[in-house]
């Protein structure tokens, strides 16, 4: 018996932290059986790409800099359901004092779903500039942007319990242009205007805030026509900066066509990009996967070619249904070209599409309550269980353990 317990000690200690840590977490994905938690590992075909992101994320675990993060997509991201869940638990593994909203868009001005953090209110007449709404539409990195020529628009952003209790900022970065190069927005609150550059402004509070209003400094009798492409909340003692920028609708061409995609990218200067896109490029019979795979391409080498020289994760989309109950034949052939495209240029893959469970799982998200009725795109609840998976694949290149980090609002009822 002595012997036995000997031999099991003995095991315990030899086991790789890894193994247990995957058989703890598992313990928090137990109820959805038909997740695939051994697919759930972001891939490199690149052995420097993979130490890259180790040696960032010890960095960050170190102390040594903030974790800095693009992530860019469709409605899957606009959202903020998935990647406002992952931003908490990254901000929840590094300091859960501090969070940073980061880089978002007023969607609600025009007229377009607002992530549930916070609200908008304005006045004066913005109109929405989106790919499809005109001829070569001035876009950012979120892929819209929306403009005003009244003298009287502004308007006021304000978190919305209970993140305003973590993600306070006591900086704000507003991104637009003007046709009057002196024409600049400035915030109602006292503050201090810290940085100007091409197109952006950078305002700091004398004390962290959760609202904050812009107003534009017009000259009478002007006829200017002023773009916002979005602007970023900062929280300077936060170790996390997590962005998000996500338009409905977008496929790789919408990112292709902005013409101030490169330029705030670069004023973001994230460490790591995330792509999370081919949902609506596959929602198409006219699907091309030359024409897919060569648009991917060139974003690719678009960030690549930014600031920093970030690291790129390519996610696949995730299983879904054509109106409701036809399957999707190019799925498969999306999730192949975004793998092939990893390869050709060294990116990362998350498989989103594996780990959910492959063909056919949006019914069985269904079933469990995570998909909305749709089959398009999953609820408040589906989304954060997603969340949770990226941040776990993330960790997996850390020697954190993944279950000692708080999941209270992992599974609640929406």
């Amino acid at each position: 018996a002595i012997l036995t317990v000997i031999i099991l000690v003995a095991i315990l200690i030899l086991l790789p932290v890894k193994y247990i840590a995957k058989e703890d977490i598992s313990e928090y994905y137990k109820q959805y059986e038909f997740l695939r938690l051994d697919k759930n590992h972001i891939v490199f075909t690149s052995d420097q790409e993979e130490r890259d992101l180790k040696e960032c994320l010890s960095r960050v675990e170190k102390g040594d800099a903030p974790l800095k993060i693009l992530h860019i997509g469709d409605s899957h991201i606009q959202a903020d359901f998935f990647t406002g869940e992952t931003r908490r638990l990254l901000s929840s593994w590094l300091d859960r004092n501090y969070s940073a909203r980061g880089f978002t868009f007023p969607y609600h001005i025009i007229g377009s779903n607002n992530p549930d953090d916070y609200k908008v209110t304005w006045s004066g007449i913005w109109k929405r500039n989106r790919i499809g709404d005109g001829h070569n539409p001035k876009l950012g990195v979120a892929g819209i942007s929306m403009q005003t020529t009244e003298t009287a628009s502004e308007f006021e952003v304000s978190l919305n319990s209970p993140w305003s209790l973590y993600q306070t900022f006591d900086m704000v970065n507003i991104f637009y242009d003007c046709t009057n190069s002196s024409v600049i927005p400035y915030l109602k609150e006292e503050s201090e205007l810290v940085h100007q550059s091409l197109n952006s402004v950078t305002y700091q509070f004398t004390r962290p805030l959760s609202n904050f209003s812009v107003g534009i400094n017009w000259e009478d009798n002007q006829e200017d026509v002023f773009n916002l492409y979005g602007f970023n909340l900062i929280n300077s003692k936060s170790r996390v900066k997590y962005h998000a920028a996500g338009v409905n609708g977008a496929t790789v061409t919408t990112f292709l066509k902005s013409s101030n995609f490169e330029r705030q990218l670069a004023l973001l200067n994230p460490q790591i990009v995330i792509i999370s896109i081919g949902t609506n490029d596959a929602y198409n019979n006219s699907f091309s996967s030359s024409h897919f795979r060569s648009n991917l391409k060139e974003l690719v080498s678009r960030v690549k070619k930014s600031k920093g020289n970030p690291i790129i994760i390519l996610s696949t989309p995730g299983n879904h249904l054509v109106d409701k109950q036809k399957t999707n034949p190019m799925l498969r052939k999306v999730q192949h070209d975004i793998k092939k495209v990893a390869k050709q240029t060294e990116c990362g893959v998350w498989d989103f599409y594996e780990v959910m469970g492959g063909d056919g799982s949006i019914e069985k998200w269904y079933q469990a309550g995570l998909s909305a009725p749709d089959k398009l795109h999953l609820n408040r609840k589906g989304y954060k269980l997603q969340g949770n998976l990226l941040f776990d694949a993330l960790l997996k290149f850390t020697g954190a353990n993944p279950a000692k980090i708080e999941r209270e609002q992992m599974f609640v009822d929406e």
